[in-house]
């Protein structure tokens, strides 16, 4: 009974962390949608107007998006690696076990004061050239590259030793892990391309990065042109990978979303008797008494 309130705890972890990570996907894109459509019907007024900072906006979520993204695959990472290796460590039973608001305020409050602290500068105003264009000085753009490079780095570091350390203990104990160990193995395997779309997300501000310091404002328009490719990869490659190969978590969900409870044979109740059965059953007693 223990295993089975634990194992429920455990999902309902991984639910919510999944969940916060869906809507940081969706959060983005739905910026960035509205960016793209906005900026190509109305972008005259997007030029003119300077009451409301769109282009700090619009510029700074590209970098704040990233950042929760981000944070939101690392911590299933080390989730993944808590629960297959550190299985008795007080860490892993303290996460398996914290509240849903615990698990909000680490997704969503660390991240938050990171982005406050370097995402957030004022002079980032809209340029017209053939199409709207963000005007900056490339100092902006050569820090902004700096920060997220060295996050994207520590992240995509913090995944690589994770998944060293699962494999080292997979070829330790392969032939005493339990059905439960296998199938975390399972879900970690399915974190690999999450934690890929990092590296190429790593990748693709690196040349951002060189050629903002080689003040190549031309290739600095250029290569961003390939965001959207990019920004899909990381967005969609995690739930995907997650919901649609595994299909427990998947029918977990939809019981959830539906309000279902799944309860066990082994502990399932009788159904109860319809007052009918019972006057039927009283009837007969008293037949019998007389």
């Amino acid at each position: 009974m223990m295993s089975e309130i634990s194992g429920m705890a455990h999902l309902y972890g991984i639910l919510d962390i999944l969940t916060l990570e869906i809507i940081a996907d969706l959060l983005s894109l739905i910026v960035y949608l509205i960016f793209k459509i906005t900026t190509s019907v109305f972008a005259e007024y997007f030029f003119i107007q300077d009451v409301i900072p769109f282009a700090q906006i619009y510029f700074n979520s590209v970098y704040w998006s990233i950042v929760y993204r981000a944070h939101g695959i690392v911590l299933l990472t080390i989730h993944r690696y808590l629960v297959i290796v550190k299985t008795s460590s007080k860490l892993t039973h303290f996460i398996l076990n914290e509240k849903p608001w615990l698990i909000w305020f680490r997704f969503w409050i660390p991240p938050t004061i990171f982005n406050f602290i370097f995402f957030l500068d004022t002079k980032i105003r809209f340029g017209m050239g053939q199409i709207l264009i963000f005007a900056m000085d490339t100092l902006i753009v050569d820090r902004y590259a700096e920060v997220i490079i060295i996050f994207l780095s520590i992240s995509c570091l913090i995944c690589f030793v994770s998944y060293v350390l699962i494999i080292w203990f997979v070829r330790s104990k392969s032939n005493a892990m339990s059905q439960s160990i296998k199938r975390e193995l399972l879900l970690a395997l399915q974190m690999i391309l999450p934690c890929f779309g990092l590296f190429v997300l790593q990748v693709y501000m690196s040349f951002l990065h060189c050629f903002a310091t080689n003040d190549n404002g031309f290739m600095i328009q250029w290569i961003r042109g390939f965001f959207p490719l990019v920004n899909g990869i990381i967005s969609f490659i995690g739930p995907v990978t997650i919901l649609l190969f595994n299909m427990e978590l998947s029918s977990k969900i939809k019981i959830i979303l539906m309000n279902r409870k799944s309860i066990s044979p082994s502990i399932s109740l009788a159904p109860p008797r319809s007052i009918k059965s019972i006057a039927t059953n009283y009837l007969n007693a008293s037949k019998f008494l007389t």
